[in-house]
């Protein structure tokens, strides 16, 4: 049969565990961050530089695949 614990002895091992947990959780957030920040920067600069898509209409306004038929 096991023994019987008292609320002091398992609070005692818990509150033990307790920063090694915090630290697992922190660095699991740190890790998306991290991941999160270097998608937005790479979004940023290829924004801020222009690079374009085989589809952006920043040249005329029109859609390279669509034909033109008439005036703009």
């Amino acid at each position: 049969m096991p023994r019987p614990s008292t609320f002091g002895a398992v609070w005692h091992r818990a509150w033990a565990r307790t920063p090694s947990v915090l630290g697992v959780t922190l660095l699991t957030y740190l890790l998306i961050a991290v991941q999160l920040l270097a998608t937005a920067f790479i979004q940023l600069v290829s924004t801020l530089t222009g690079a374009q898509e085989t589809g952006s209409t920043r040249k005329g306004g029109r859609h390279p695949a669509v034909p033109t038929t008439g005036p703009p």
